[in-house]
């Protein structure tokens, strides 16, 4: 894996199990049981409760649309 694809797991962990793996552990977490041993060490292996969006949620286009990104659009008025 690159280091985006392992960057994005470690994200996905942590935001997972509600913790954060210290930065000099990152580099050791090569192998499967590496990264099962850390997770179980630093973030306490307990799963947290899913967050769920309200049903009626929608996502602000703002968010997702470049043309309607607050800095492109100031960007444009200078």
């Amino acid at each position: 894996m690159d280091s985006l694809e392992r960057m994005e797991i470690v994200a996905a962990l942590e935001e997972r199990f509600g913790g954060r793996f210290p930065e000099e552990v990152l580099p050791e977490m090569i192998t499967c049981r590496q990264v099962v041993d850390a997770v179980e060490r630093y973030l306490g292996g307990v799963e947290r409760p899913a967050t769920i969006r309200p049903a009626h949620y929608e996502t602000p286009v703002e968010y997702y649309r470049f043309e309607a990104f607050p800095e492109y659009l100031k960007l444009r008025e200078g």
